[in-house]
């Protein structure tokens, strides 16, 4: 364990974040209780995977005047298709991606595609390999990696429940793209936007108002606005208004950074998944209206 400051630590076999007063020897008894508390919050999470890309802050946030929305997008799609035992290459049923494989896993076009891969390996967070007649790609272990963690700060992105974002829940490359924007700046305990994210100190806690988000992003307040409204519908994301002053916690089902259960991640679960099962029932009800 490695001592960032006088309360938190870094695990250095996995990078995870924990609070000092919370990492402990525990009694058999503890550990039973922690053991049927967790069993709830699987069942809760219906099968959530544990399989997830760690996704390095400082690497991140380089790429924000790098790319576009549309190129961070399109590298968050990529990650779920990371090779658990091939150090980031790219595989879709155990073929290395090329072209035409990525671009139906991002939702374009080959030629769309084509104008958008030079520009992710330029910035670095992809590279590429000929094999035979094309070129397949991975992803770059400084900004993710699969199985085991560089140094530093990250944010653990879910990998099915990003799939399942884009199969069930209308993901866009734009709104796809936000969300790998925001991932540095996810607090690994209030799971809030913060420009401080791995403050211990709640009231030391700076959130990230629609205002900062458009200024971090380089893009005019009403695009934020329309594009995190979006994905609060999805229940991606959640909005705290208080006297005028919007905030957003990201739900912990999609990103994660403590390497334990809280319990308020279990009660913010909770209430994401009412949000959730509400987008459904009006697309179902979208679709039934269209028959007509």
């Amino acid at each position: 364990m490695e001592n960032t400051n006088n309360d938190q630590f870094i695990d250095r076999a996995t990078g995870e974040i924990y609070d000092k007063d919370e990492y402990y020897l525990r009694s058999r008894k503890q550990v039973e209780a922690y053991l049927k508390k967790l069993a709830k919050v699987q069942a809760i999470n219906n099968g959530r995977s544990k399989n997830w890309v760690a996704c390095y802050h400082e690497a991140i946030k380089s790429l924000a005047s790098k790319l576009t929305l549309e190129e961070m997008g399109a590298v968050f799609l990529l990650l779920p298709y990371m090779n658990l035992k091939r150090k980031g290459e790219l595989t879709i049923r155990g073929c290395r991606m090329n072209v035409n494989s990525m671009a139906k896993a991002i939702g374009k076009s080959v030629p769309q595609t084509k104008r958008l891969l030079p520009k992710l390996v330029e910035a670095g967070v992809l590279y590429k390999e000929r094999e035979g007649k094309s070129f397949v790609y991975g992803v770059s272990s400084e900004y993710h990696t699969i199985g085991g963690v560089n140094d530093g700060y990250f944010t653990k992105l879910y990998l099915r429940f990003t799939t399942t974002l884009k199969e069930e829940y209308d993901l866009t490359i734009q709104l796809a793209g936000l969300l790998y924007a925001l991932l540095p700046y996810f607090h690994y305990k209030q799971f809030l936007l913060c420009t401080n994210p791995n403050e211990d100190d709640e009231k030391a806690l700076d959130p990230m108002s629609e205002s900062e988000l458009s200024e971090l992003l380089g893009m005019d307040r009403s695009t934020v606005y329309r594009l995190m409204r979006e994905l609060s519908r999805r229940g991606v994301v959640a909005k705290i208004s208080s006297y005028g002053v919007s905030i957003y916690r990201v739900n912990p089902d999609l990103m994660y950074r403590l390497g334990n259960e809280s319990d308020l991640a279990v009660a913010v679960r909770v209430d994401f998944q009412e949000i959730m099962k509400l987008y459904q029932k009006e697309k179902e009800m979208q679709s039934y209206s269209n028959m007509k």
